[in-house]
């Protein structure tokens, strides 16, 4: 008997995390798009995280672009999608804010999303974290912050 509610115990603290991650999620502002990037890096990521087999995601800050870029690519080194993350929304014109910094901290999968984990500081929210969307072929949706 015990054991049983030792078990339910366990099932109960479980749930209960999970409810308030789905809450922390809902709490955050965007989704933000950000902007297309194709210009060349030239400066080392600061933060790296691996996402599939074959891909890793970086973040890249350049002098020119005012906010991280983040990069993913394969194994191989060749890069899939470049993206600005710029706090700016699908119809919007001007950003909300700027990205200072940005680390990538975990993933996790679930059903047809990728969800980047992030820590960061913005002008709009101060230190925060937030998430980061990619579809189930690890390419670029959307990313939302903490304030």
């Amino acid at each position: 008997m015990k054991a049983s509610w030792s078990r339910l115990a366990l099932i109960v603290i479980v749930l209960a995390g999970c409810g308030r991650e789905k809450y922390w999620e809902r709490t955050l502002k965007g989704p933000f798009v950000g902007r297309a990037f194709t210009n060349n890096l030239t400066t080392p990521p600061t933060s790296k995280l691996r996402i599939t087999a074959d891909a890793t995601l970086s973040v890249h800050f350049n002098e020119s672009t005012n906010g991280p870029v983040l990069v993913m690519q394969d194994t191989r080194g060749q890069v899939l999608w470049m993206r600005l993350l710029v706090p700016i929304a699908k119809e919007e014109e001007q950003p909300q804010g700027r990205i200072t910094t940005l680390v990538l901290n975990k993933h996790k999968t679930e059903n047809d999303t990728i969800k980047i984990f992030v820590a960061c500081d913005w002008t709009d929210g101060g230190r925060e974290s937030g998430l980061i969307y990619l579809n189930k072929d690890a390419s670029f949706r959307s990313f939302a912050l903490g304030w």
